[in-house]
């Protein structure tokens, strides 16, 4: 990908280089029996951790987050914490970096922070940040209330390939907010919510939530995989890199993502389908997806409505840079789930240095659906801007839609 669209590369740290080389053993946690909070909580600096971006940091940010009472805030001074081991937030505890690193990491000609959590190579566990329902997490009460600002999570130095996300939800847990965090190179995903099965109630997962302003880079899996994260909105959400679809979107009924992004995925921009409910993309954009755009497949087979509105899919379809391939800024295909297409935007173009194939070949295209209209748009396609490819039961195209080749 093009330098323009650069977004925290390589790290650059020379400490980190050292980290690589040489890490020391974790800090002993220091005896806090009655730690004082501040204006800003609970600093993991007096349990110990040292931000040197050497020394293992694991246990000393961890007893900051179980010493915390629900509604309290642990914080992280600027540093580089190392850890080999999940951290798992509690219920009701807010953890609070300092700045959420949405430029390139390393990259000289932008001012640098240095503020990260960045799992050593060594690093044993499920995800760098866990969030976990009651059973797993052995609460007196059911897991609410997390919340996670101004965080930079850099998984650079995970070996590849792997199974380590950046932020994992697992279980039922309600009321979660996540805001202004990047996610740089996992070799999984970088934001997942994950049932648990079995457990009290049934399986269940993460809902009510909100998740606003976070940036993500080169991790190797879905970028953001939502499943069955219902009741909950998303707000500028980017994906750049991912090594598969950008956004996994599944019975995320009730939800509404806004203004979210995804470039340069190997795969689909958006792997979408429906639940129950209603579930909504609202001004979300892509560019240069190597599949769909945005992809609803046989797999939404689920009763309910998804609301396309004012998308803006660019380039997308690319296929290894030859284009064709049937694919689309929009496909809906075999799909069972209604969908309503509103001012949709949609543009061909090639790689930004002048090479490659134009893509996508169509600007939507549908066949085999069960309900589909397609209200607005301004279609272009490198074949058509508008495929029809039969076997739908209703497909209704409004008198407001111009194609374009």
């Amino acid at each position: 990908m093009p330098d323009r669209r650069a977004f925290i590369r390589a790290s650059g740290v020379t400490a980190a280089g050292v980290a690589a080389a040489t890490v020391a053993s974790p800090t002993p946690v220091l005896a806090a029996a009655a730690p004082v909070e501040g204006h800003l909580g609970l600093s993991v600096k007096d349990f110990g951790a040292l931000g040197d971006a050497v020394t293992d940091d694991t246990a000393a940010v961890q007893a900051a987050l179980d010493a915390s009472p629900p509604g309290g805030i642990v914080s992280l001074p600027v540093g580089e914490y190392r850890t080999s081991a999940p951290l798992v937030v509690p219920p009701g505890v807010t953890l609070q970096g300092t700045h959420g690193n949405h430029i390139d990491e390393g990259d000289s000609t932008w001012v640098q922070t240095r503020s990260r959590i960045k799992p050593l190579a060594s690093f044993q566990g499920e995800a760098c940040i866990r969030i976990v329902d009651k059973d797993t997490g052995g609460y007196p009460a059911d897991s609410a209330e997390q919340r996670l600002f101004h965080l930079t999570l850099n998984g650079s130095d995970l070996p590849v390939p792997g199974t380590v996300d950046g932020i994992q939800f697992y279980g039922k847990i309600h009321g979660v907010v996540v805001r202004d965090v990047a996610i740089y190179r996992f070799p999984n995903h970088a934001i997942t919510t994950t049932y648990h099965t079995p457990s009290t109630g049934g399986p269940q997962a993460l809902y009510s939530s909100r998740f606003e302003r976070i940036a993500a880079k080169g991790c190797r899996g879905i970028t953001y995989s939502f499943n069955n994260t219902t009741d909950s909105l998303f707000t500028d959400l980017e994906s750049i890199e991912g090594g598969s679809h950008g956004f996994f979107i599944s019975g995320c009924g009730n939800s509404c993502f806004t203004n979210c992004r995804s470039e340069w995925s190997r795969y689909h921009g958006y792997d979408l389908r429906g639940g129950f409910g209603i579930v909504e993309l609202l001004g979300c954009s892509t560019d240069r997806n190597g599949f769909n755009g945005v992809n609803i497949d046989a797999n939404s087979s689920a009763e309910g409505v998804i609301v396309l509105n004012g998308l803006r899919l660019n380039r997308d379809g690319r296929n290894s840079g030859s284009g064709g391939g049937g694919y689309a800024g929009l496909r809906v295909t075999g799909a069972k789930t209604a969908v309503l297409i509103s001012a949709a935007a949609v543009e061909t173009g090639i790689d930004d240095d002048g090479t490659r194939a134009v893509s996508p070949q169509y600007g939507v295209s549908v066949d085999n659906a069960a309900c589909v209209a397609l209200e607005s748009g301004i279609l272009r396609g490198a074949s058509a801007g508008l495929r029809d490819g039969g076997g739908n039961t209703q497909f209704k195209i409004g008198t407001t839609v111009i194609t374009r080749t």
